[in-house]
């Protein structure tokens, strides 16, 4: 599961939105695609790819360099910054995960995503061309 940790903030933006790190629309996404007869339902290990780490600091430490340090403003933009957001992502991928005893989840953040994310366009790029000639 990829996930969209800028989209919300520009793109889609919603004035008033409750689910401001994530977006309502992708939250919506994801609760029925962990949910009981989901996406994910068949699902033995589940990899969750966020561009930024789900766990970094605490959320403390993460507003308040992210506001008094110019050069670390990124900060504003990890998960701890949305505490709340945050925690219910924690709590949905338990629940997921506790529903059998056989799943998994595995969460992968940061520069890793980054890579992976290229590496996944190249295999798509030369699947194309392959499927052209």
């Amino acid at each position: 599961m990829f996930l969209d940790i800028r989209g919300s903030r520009t793109f889609h933006r919603e004035q008033g939105d409750p689910k401001p790190y994530l977006g309502s629309r992708q939250w919506n996404d994801i609760k029925h695609a962990l949910g009981r007869n989901g996406l994910f339902k068949d699902v033995q290990v589940l990899v969750v790819c966020s561009p930024a780490p789900l766990v970094f600091l605490i959320p403390s430490i993460t507003t308040v360099l992210g506001h008094a340090v110019h050069r670390l403003e990124d900060f504003k933009g990890h998960w701890s910054h949305h505490n709340k957001e945050q925690m219910e992502m924690i709590e949905r991928l338990n629940t997921w995960k506790s529903a059998r005893r056989t799943r998994e989840v595995i969460v992968l953040g940061g520069k890793t995503i980054q890579v992976l994310s290229s590496l996944l366009g190249l295999l798509f790029l030369q699947k194309i061309d392959v499927a052209m000639t």
